[in-house]
C-alpha cells in the first residue's frame, strides 16, 4: 500500500504502471485499495504488487529465485556494487551480480553487453525515464530493481515507484536550476547530463555518445509517443480514473471533529492538498510552483517530443 503523499493526484503511480503495462513491459501493476483499522477509516491507498521472490515466481516461474535485487545508490557498474541488496535474505553469493557489473563498467557500447542485459526492456525503460522526466531512478541511482532471467541469462532492468514523475518536486534535485522549470521541454541531452554526482553516466556512454544506439533510442521514444504517450490515450485514461476514485479524494479532505484527516498519523510529514488543488493538479494548473499539473505536464511533453523527433500524422 502506497500513500503516495507527496504529490497531490493519487494518479502518477497508476499511470505508470498502466503505461508499462500497455507495452508490454515487464513491470508492476497499480490499483486503489482503501484500509481500515479497527473500524477506522485511514483512507485512500495505491495498491501495487512488487518485486519479491513470489512475482519472479508468477512471471517467470522460477521459484526461490537468488537473481533479485533490490537497487539502492546503484550506477549499473562495480563503482557502487554494495548498494544491491539480495531480495533472497538466504543469499549472500554476488558472484555473477559482479560479473555483470564488471562487464558493464568495462563495455564500451551496448554492443559489449547485448549478451548479458535485456536491451529491449532496457532502451525502454530508459526512455520512459526520459519521457516522464523521472530524476529519481537511475538518475539518482535506485528505485529500480535488476534480475538475471534463468533461461536467457540476460539481467532485466525493472523500474518502481514513480510519484516523483510526470514534472514534480524538480526543484528538490535540480537546485532551483531555473532552465529545468521548463522540464518539459527538456532534451535528451540536457537530461543525461543532469545525472547524480559520482556516478559512471552510463546513459551517456551507451546511447548519448553512440549514434546507433541514439537513433534507436529516437525510435523507441517515437513509438511510445504513437502508441500511448500521448493525449488522445492518456486524457480519457486519467478521466476514467479520477471518476473511479473522486468519492475517495472527497473522503481523504474531510477532517474529523478534531481536525484530523483520515490516516494523518504523523501531522508534521507532510502537507495535505485540499480537493481544489486535487482536482486542478490533475489537470492543467501547477501546483506550489514545481508540480507540473498532470494533464498539462503531458501535454507539453507530447508537443516537445513531437517537434523534436519529428513525430507527425498518426
Amino acid at each position: 500500500l502506497r500513500a503516495d503523499t507527496t504529490e497531490p493526484t493519487y494518479l502518477r503511480t497508476k499511470l505508470a504502471c498502466d503505461i508499462h503495462n500497455r507495452l508490454g513491459l515487464s513491470s508492476l501493476s497499480a490499483n486503489y485499495a482503501v484500509l481500515y483499522i479497527n473500524d477506522e477509516y485511514m483512507g485512500l491507498f495505491i495498491f501495487t504488487d512488487a518485486y519479491k521472490e513470489s512475482w519472479i515466481e508468477y512471471v517467470y516461474g522460477e521459484k526461490n529465485t537468488t537473481s533479485l535485487y533490490q537497487c539502492s545508490f546503484c550506477d549499473l557498474t562495480l563503482n557502487n556494487k554494495e548498494g544491491y541488496e539480495n531480495e533472497n535474505k538466504e543469499s549472500s553469493i554476488k558472484r555473477e551480480l559482479y560479473e555483470f557489473l564488471g562487464e558493464m563498467t568495462k563495455a564500451k557500447s551496448l554492443k559489449d553487453v547485448e549478451s548479458i542485459l535485456d536491451l529491449d526492456q532496457f532502451l525502454k525503460e530508459l526512455a520512459l525515464e526520459y519521457l516522464f522526466t523521472s530524476w529519481d531512478h537511475l538518475l539518482k541511482k535506485h528505485n529500480y530493481y535488476i534480475y538475471l532471467h534463468p533461461q536467457t541469462k540476460k539481467w532485466i532492468y525493472l523500474l518502481h515507484d514513480f510519484d516523483l514523475d510526470f514534472g514534480i518536486d524538480i526543484n528538490d534535485y535540480y537546485d532551483n536550476d531555473s532552465e529545468v522549470y521548463e522540464m518539459p521541454n527538456i532534451s535528451f541531452q540536457r537530461y543525461v547530463n543532469t545525472i547524480e554526482a559520482n556516478t559512471e553516466n552510463i546513459i551517456k556512454k551507451f546511447i548519448l555518445e553512440d549514434e546507433y544506439q541514439l537513433n534507436k533510442f529516437k525510435e523507441i521514444v517515437r513509438d511510445i509517443v504513437i502508441k500511448i504517450f500521448n493525449p488522445a490515450v492518456l486524457f480519457p485514461h486519467i478521466d476514467k480514473l479520477k471518476a473511479f476514485i473522486r468519492p475517495y479524494i472527497e473522503l481523504e479532505k474531510q477532517p474529523d471533529e478534531h481536525g484530523k484527516y483520515p490516516g494523518n498519523i504523523n501531522e508534521n510529514a507532510f502537507f495535505i492538498y485540499s480537493m481544489k488543488q486535487w482536482e486542478e493538479s490533475t489537470e492543467f494548473t501547477n501546483i506550489k510552483k514545481d508540480i507540473y499539473g498532470l494533464k498539462l505536464f503531458i501535454l507539453l511533453r507530447y508537443r516537445y517530443i513531437c517537434r523534436a523527433y519529428r513525430i507527425t500524422n498518426f
